[in-house]
């Protein structure tokens, strides 16, 4: 039914049941029906809204996680003992150049072998440091520990092994050169007493 005929028979219509007949009743409906639908599709559109309130309780997990994941590196540095962080002799100085030779200190290992911490003078580099072990048998070990950080971790020069090269009961490790806060110390071993400790104290 067209406008100006709906108009004519609002007009002349005054029961109920004539304006039931009328063509406003349905567009009534279609408002009626118009936002249940737009509920109805609001209601699906409300998904996402579940999904950042999921989001959200994934969130408060996260910050969980990852404070467990930063203490974790904290713990382990915490925990982490002193000791080598790589082998390195530093500038891999040749003790045979060196001149003005003394003996820092040394410790016995066994009956006659001994490691030595010695020390001399390099044209380069001035104050040098070397670990020997001297009167060792065949096959024994020597290496020369150092660190710049008060002794917490250090660098080793070594090992090298007693196999004649230097002499029958003797070897040299290279020189490091020494600069203000360096530590030095000997350590060697000798076969027949591999658990026995033949590091010196730490100089100078």
């Amino acid at each position: 039914m067209n406008v100006r005929k709906c108009m004519t028979a609002l007009a002349a219509t005054t029961t109920l049941a004539g304006l039931s007949a009328l063509c406003l009743t349905a567009p009534a409906q279609a408002t009626a029906a118009g936002p249940a639908v737009a509920a109805l599709s609001g209601a699906t559109a409300t998904a996402p809204a579940r999904v950042a309130v999921a989001n959200a309780t994934a969130g408060a997990v996260r910050p969980f996680s990852g404070a467990a994941g930063v203490g974790a590196p904290a713990r382990a540095s915490a925990a982490r003992p002193d000791g080598v962080i790589n082998y390195s002799c530093g500038p891999t100085i040749n003790v045979n150049g060196t001149t003005n030779r003394h003996l820092a200190t040394s410790k016995p290992i066994g009956d006659t072998a001994w490691s030595r911490l010695e020390y001399g003078y390099d044209s380069k580099y001035g104050t040098v440091y070397w670990a020997h072990v001297w009167r060792a048998p065949k096959n024994s070990v020597v290496w020369l520990d150092w660190s710049d950080d008060g002794k917490h971790n250090w660098h080793r020069c070594g090992p090298y092994w007693v196999d004649g090269s230097q002499g029958a009961h003797d070897r040299w490790t290279w020189a490091v050169n020494w600069v203000h806060g360096r530590e030095f110390r000997s350590c060697a071993n000798v076969p027949r007493l591999p658990r026995l400790n033949g590091c010196t104290v730490w100089k100078p």
